[in-house]
């Protein structure tokens, strides 16, 4: 069974068209079978597509539905590790968006474990904002 899914991008890659359709991987978040719990993208995310992960993660659980459809992706709640890696060039503002779909009982990142957020720009607004939530009690 596979746990993991992981997308990368080379880190030498400074093209215009490095991060080039990446706007539909955020997407694969609603199809994942539930099996996978562990998600990482790896200086792939445009900025589009970091703000379509963070839309997509807060409206998990405003939708609703089956088990067959929306209610069987993986963040609905076994997404236990998340990595949004070497992605300098994300807007800190994205970062926060993507910090508070962490946030709340009713996130679909509730059960998370392990959030890696390494080689990006989150400044210290980003990083208190991070910090404060894995410091909160549950």
């Amino acid at each position: 069974i596979i746990q993991g899914l992981s997308f990368s991008n080379d880190a030498t890659a400074e093209s215009v068209h490095a991060h080039e359709g990446s706007e539909l991987l955020p997407f694969l978040a609603r199809v994942i079978p539930s099996s996978v719990t562990h998600l990482t993208f790896d200086n792939v995310l445009s900025n589009n597509a970091a703000l379509s992960l963070a839309h997509i993660l807060k409206s998990v659980y405003d939708e609703g539905g089956d088990e067959e459809t929306v209610g069987s992706m993986s963040v609905k709640g076994s997404l236990h590790a998340l990595a949004i890696t070497n992605s300098p060039h994300i807007n800190q503002s994205i970062f926060s968006s993507l910090v508070e779909s962490i946030n709340g009982l009713s996130s679909p990142l509730q059960f998370l474990r392990v959030l890696d957020l390494s080689g990006n720009l989150l400044g210290d607004i980003g990083s208190a904002k991070v910090l404060s939530i894995a410091l909160s009690p549950s």
